[in-house]
C-alpha cells in the first residue's frame, strides 16, 4: 500500500460528509472520528495479531503459535 494513499480517521469523516451532503448517504450514518479511528486500530491490532500468527507458523514456532492462537 503506498502510504501516500492513507487516510485519518478525520479525512474518512470528511469524506463521509461530503457523500451525506451529495445525498449519497445518510447524514445519521456518518459516524464520529472517535468512532473511525477506534476501528482503524482495531482492524490495525487485527493484521499485526495475524502477521505475528503467520510468522510463528512459518519459523514452526509452536509454542509461539500456542500463545498467539490464545490471545
Amino acid at each position: 500500500m503506498n502510504r501516500t494513499d492513507r487516510m485519518t480517521a478525520k479525512d474518512m469523516v470528511e469524506q463521509l460528509q461530503i457523500l451525506a451532503d451529495e445525498g449519497e448517504i445518510d447524514v445519521e450514518d456518518v459516524p464520529e472520528i472517535t468512532t473511525v479511528a477506534s476501528w482503524i486500530t482495531r482492524y490495525a491490532a487485527s493484521l499485526k495479531k495475524q502477521s505475528a500468527i503467520e510468522k510463528a507458523a512459518e519459523g514452526s514456532n509452536t509454542e509461539m503459535l500456542i500463545i498467539f492462537k490464545k490471545w
